[in-house]
């Protein structure tokens, strides 16, 4: 049975076969370690003519099987957002050879152990909106905090904080209710992954996060 011991080999194998490298997130949080059965999803951060953009090889992909996304963690999440779409609507299509029960995650470098960790994503929606409307949304649908994340700073329900500002103790001085994330499409996946993992790690089990979270554009 495939585990995800073998992941960073195959990483290897690929790399030097097709002269492309996968950056992985560094993230000193834990997460899964260790799965049977799976088969992988490689997104190249690609620069071509002043644009960056995602490259995807799927053809390992396996239905009957977990799916690994190794997501190169320098592009910018509104190209890895349509990634996650698109995986998810090829893992809906079924098929006879389809197996339930099968989930889809992402792997990221977990430097607090030095091992390859992964973070699912199966429950997890995301909707690109502009401000505008997601302003619009939020006054018809109310959740107690509406934490938006930028590349400078970061707010809950409109106080900023640096992000030298930004810790754990922030979190802990929420109380109890829901919260919605709203993301802004240029962060990098780096930054994203991170604060969806800190999120993860550190809210109290007081505080549910709305699955469905917003992209900035």
């Amino acid at each position: 049975m495939k585990k995800l011991l073998f992941i960073l080999s195959f990483f290897l194998t690929l790399s030097s076969c097709t002269n492309k490298t996968i950056q992985l997130p560094q993230i000193a949080i834990s997460g899964e370690s260790e799965i049977q059965n799976h088969s992988q999803i490689w997104v190249f951060y690609k620069y071509n003519k002043d644009k960056i953009k995602a490259e995807i090889n799927k053809n390992n992909t396996i239905s009957t099987t977990n799916w690994i996304i190794n997501i190169d963690k320098r592009l910018p999440i509104r190209e890895v957002i349509p990634v996650f779409q698109m995986i998810k609507a090829k893992r809906a299509k079924k098929s006879i050879h389809s197996s339930e029960g099968m989930k889809n995650y992402v792997s990221y470098s977990d430097t607090s152990k030095n091992k390859i960790a992964l973070f699912s994503i199966d429950r997890i929606q995301h909707i690109t909106l502009p401000k505008s409307e997601i302003i619009q949304m939020e006054k018809e649908k109310h959740c107690d905090y509406v934490m938006e994340f930028s590349k400078e700073s970061i707010k809950i329900n409109q106080k900023e904080y640096t992000l030298d500002e930004w810790n754990k103790s922030v979190l802990d001085s929420l109380s109890s209710g829901c919260v919605q994330l709203q993301f802004d499409e240029k962060l990098t996946y780096q930054k994203y992954l991170n604060y969806r993992l800190q999120l993860k790690s550190f809210l109290t089990d007081s505080l549910a996060v709305e699955n469905t979270e917003y992209i900035i554009k």
